[in-house]
């Protein structure tokens, strides 16, 4: 999944790529949650979809521990909740938070 980049334009018009990633979400794979969240999220404003970040994340997501981080800004839970949740995937080892962080700035 994950080297399929996420632009719609590009598999839109391919059958076999939306089959295959109708697949991947039913399968629950982790990247497909994070990018249906991510898009809802961030290009519909719906805070609800922090919740696909959330499941994404603790299946071991490197970037959906994002969802964390927007809560300790307010957004969707609160600061508690998102410090509790960031706690748990380092602890469980889910996610290598320094590894995620400079994935994420070289972006």
């Amino acid at each position: 999944m994950a080297k399929y980049p996420d632009h719609p334009s590009w598999y839109h018009d391919n059958p076999a790529v939306q089959l295959f990633l109708q697949q991947c979400r039913a399968c629950e794979n982790p990247e497909s949650i994070f990018r249906e969240a991510f898009e809802v999220f961030f290009m519909q404003g719906n805070v609800e979809a922090l919740y696909g970040m959330r499941i994404a994340a603790t299946a071991g997501h490197m970037e959906a521990y994002i969802v964390g981080l927007l809560g300790m800004s307010g957004i969707g839970q609160s600061k508690e909740d998102a410090l509790e949740f960031l706690c748990s995937l380092n602890q469980r080892n889910n996610i290598d938070m320094k590894g995620t962080r400079d994935a994420l700035r070289r972006r």
